[in-house]
């Protein structure tokens, strides 16, 4: 399980997170077959991450929950064995 993402703020902009998510599918599906899913929670109010997440392939499928600093959007991206969204 990963607990965070997060990008120090003097390196965002920069593309490294675009690029980790991009290949993150890949590494999933290599070291963990047996993953059907990856699943994040996104504050609510943090549109830059999920613009990110949505690109990267993650979708919002209406699930909502309560975090720590508000409302969390939990996102979802289904994982065939090629680490493609289905």
């Amino acid at each position: 399980m990963l607990r965070t993402f997060s990008t120090d703020f003097h390196q965002q902009g920069k593309g490294y997170a675009r690029q980790c998510l991009k290949q993150l599918p890949h590494f999933v599906c290599t070291h963990f077959p047996e993953i059907e899913q990856m699943v994040l929670g996104v504050n609510a109010e943090n549109l830059a991450a999920q613009n990110l997440y949505r690109q990267a392939g993650f979708v919002d499928e209406g699930d909502r929950m309560m975090g720590k600093k508000g409302e969390l959007i939990i996102m979802h991206y289904h994982l065939d064995k090629e680490g493609v969204y289905r």
